[in-house]
């Protein structure tokens, strides 16, 4: 099974190499890399080129600055495996990453599934696990202050079923990704780490309360009966 792992790009020079590395790594080999550079001003282009191949791995240019949501919503649109993840062009994924995750589908009724991760410093040392989970007692994503986080993924025919990115948006793409997914199909967490998450000063997670505040009250207004989440402990 083809898998379509998502990258968008921005100044990430110091990182993306790893990030790509980590792709390359993996035990599962039907994947591709779609790497789309979001009008970054330092080396992250020259460093991405050094790895495109035109199949395997592929660079996505554009004139405009699209910002997470818009980058990753034509990711999405681009992908031709039959499932994609999110990795962050800062971040990497265990060896495993994909051939684990195709396992839980293959296993599960799935729509989305997300894993556990480790919290890293500016470094990538791990410095503990991280906080992803399922949500409490029946309560939904919507309902939770942390639970949806990496390692993100999506079967790929969930994009005709809901809007799993919204262009334009700068930050809380992550959150607007679990509340939009949630409402569209069936959630999976499976507690795994697969993924080491480098939290650093000026990433995008210190800037995004504002926009989940907004979402938040967006999404409450659907009055949609979303299903529980299912855990997987295969």
């Amino acid at each position: 099974m083809k898998f379509s792992i998502l990258m968008a790009c921005y100044n990430c020079g110091p990182w993306i190499k790893h990030a790509i590395r980590s792709v390359l790594k993996q035990t599962h080999i039907e994947w591709e890399l779609l790497i789309l550079n979001d009008k970054s001003t330092d080396n992250s282009v020259s460093i991405i080129r050094q790895f495109c191949d035109g199949k395997k791995i592929r660079l996505i240019e554009r004139n405009d600055r699209l910002h997470c949501g818009g980058a990753y919503s034509i990711l999405a649109h681009e992908a031709s495996g039959e499932f994609c993840g999110i990795l962050d062009a800062d971040d990497a994924l265990d060896k495993s990453a994909i051939k684990e995750i195709i396992k839980v589908y293959e296993s599960t009724s799935a729509d989305f599934i997300w894993t556990q991760f480790w919290l890293c410093d500016k470094n990538l040392k791990v410095l503990k696990k991280g906080f992803s989970k399922a949500p409490d007692n029946g309560k939904s994503l919507l309902q939770m202050r942390h639970a949806f986080s990496h390692w993100r993924t999506f079967r790929t025919n969930m994009r005709e079923k809901c809007q799993i990115f919204k262009p334009g948006l700068k930050a809380a793409v992550d959150k607007w990704m679990g509340y939009s997914l949630e409402e569209a199909g069936q959630g999976v967490f499976f507690n795994k780490v697969l993924y080491y998450y480098r939290q650093r000063v000026g990433g995008l997670s210190y800037k995004g309360r504002k926009e989940w505040e907004k979402m938040k009250i967006e999404f409450a207004s659907h009055n949609i009966n979303r299903l529980p989440i299912k855990v997987f402990k295969g």
